[in-house]
């Protein structure tokens, strides 16, 4: 009727896989998102957290297994570690507290800046099972979370009142300005 189909025209097919591609961003990956739920909004509960100050990045640990403080923390994505500079442990309640902030934070696969520099080493557990473990980067406004075969970025808006709770909570944890 007109010539040719819409689809072989440069424009139909360019103007098909943008609103292919909106509708898809618009409804979520569900695959994705079913996968990362336990580790974002849909953390289970927790009866403890681990919260590590991190230093500078390792090439690798300390072959000899000395440290000052704690073992080195993994940085999966990069294959090295981070500097551990001091350690909390919290306690079911205030880890209830600290979990219930990561749930309300704004996550996005696609707001992770191309840096990584870690301040926080969080692992999230129940009883003895760890649920989450990753290292969070606040400059960056990112971290990461296992995927099916590696590792992936992911960002997190740091200009949110959730946001701002859960950085005011972790630099709580550690007080000392030589933390900061």
């Amino acid at each position: 009727m007109f010539g040719s189909t819409w689809w072989s025209r440069p424009r139909g097919v360019a103007a098909t896989v943008a609103a292919l591609a909106l509708l898809g961003a618009a409804r979520g990956n569900n695959a994705e998102d079913a996968r990362t739920a336990p580790f974002l909004r849909e953390l289970p509960a927790v009866d403890r957290v681990e919260v590590a100050l991190l230093g500078p990045r390792l090439p690798r640990p300390d072959s000899s297994g000395a440290s000052a403080t704690a073992p080195p923390f993994p940085v999966y994505p990069y294959g090295d570690f981070a500097q551990v500079r001091a350690v909390r442990v919290l306690d079911a309640q205030d880890a209830a507290r600290l979990a219930g902030l990561w749930r309300q934070q704004a996550f996005a696969a696609g707001q992770a800046r191309s840096c990584h520099k870690p301040a926080w080493g969080i692992r999230f557990f129940s009883g003895d099972k760890l649920l989450l473990e990753t290292s969070l980067s606040w400059e960056c406004r990112n971290f990461y979370l296992p995927g099916l075969t590696d590792y992936r970025w992911w960002g997190l808006d740091t200009a949110t009142p959730s946001a701002g709770a859960l950085r005011d909570t972790l630099t709580g944890l550690f007080p000392s300005p030589a933390y900061r």
